[in-house]
């Protein structure tokens, strides 16, 4: 059996925010990728394919899950509210091509894992909204950048019955790297993680192959059961149903 072809989102930059690059290319862009998220399909039997910013929606017909992978802010005005000074590396066109990849990865019912940004994505194209800024509202940190990448700085809290309860057991420690996070649930979507304050931390579409975590597997060393799931899912061995 072939392996899962699964396709990750990343960004395009203008090749003038990277040091070092001669003067002739700085005003050529670049597709940014981070290998954390390759590396950890392919470990579990996946085939990455990394998606550009030209990537059309069609392209889905020919993947078998999809990777909504993290980043900048999404544009608030997508979801009702004015652009803030703590909104950062917002990007329009991305939103609009993520927005549309997930919507197409639905139509074809494919897997889709949605990690960080792209949990917001996914609760944003729901008609959810988000906190513009975390440090404003929650009750601990949930963005340490002087911390190890993998650092298992939050505690979470899983809803029984749940994929992520079955994957990490009722409570579990994650890394942290986001300073926006759920505000008003999108439609049809399950809160299934929240951090001790309350945060939102991990959702799902029920009745359908769709997860979202606001924490990064893809920096765990070893083998993180988000992978496991999404590449079983897109080889056809995991049941919606059990876990709907």
């Amino acid at each position: 059996m072939s392996a899962p072809l699964v396709g990750i989102t990343g960004r395009r930059l203008p090749l003038a925010r990277i040091r070092g690059v001669p003067e002739i290319l700085r005003s050529a862009g670049a597709e940014l990728h981070l290998a954390d998220y390759a590396r950890s399909v392919a470990a579990v039997g996946g085939l990455p394919v990394q998606l550009s910013a030209s990537t059309e929606p069609q392209v889905l017909a020919r993947l078998d899950a999809l990777v909504l992978s993290g980043g900048g802010d999404i544009d608030p005005t997508r979801y009702g509210r004015p652009l803030a000074e703590t909104d950062t590396d917002v990007d329009p066109a991305r939103d609009e091509r993520e927005v549309a990849l997930y919507e197409a990865a639905r139509e074809h019912d494919l897997p889709v894992l949605a990690i960080c940004r792209g949990l917001q994505v996914v609760n944003v194209a729901h008609g959810g909204s988000l906190v513009a800024d975390l440090p404003l509202h929650a009750g601990e940190p949930h963005a340490s950048f002087t911390d190890p990448r993998d650092a298992r700085i939050i505690r979470v809290q899983t809803v029984p019955g749940t994929r992520v309860a079955a994957w990490y057991g009722p409570r579990t420690r994650v890394n942290c790297l986001h300073h926006q996070a759920v505000d008003r649930l999108g439609e049809g979507l399950r809160v299934t993680a929240r951090a001790v304050d309350g945060v939102v931390e991990a959702l799902e579409l029920p009745g359908a192959p769709v997860v979202g975590v606001q924490w990064h597997p893809e920096m765990f060393a070893g083998v993180d059961p988000c992978f496991e799931w999404l590449v079983a899912a897109a080889a056809g061995r995991e049941s919606v149903a059990r876990l709907a």
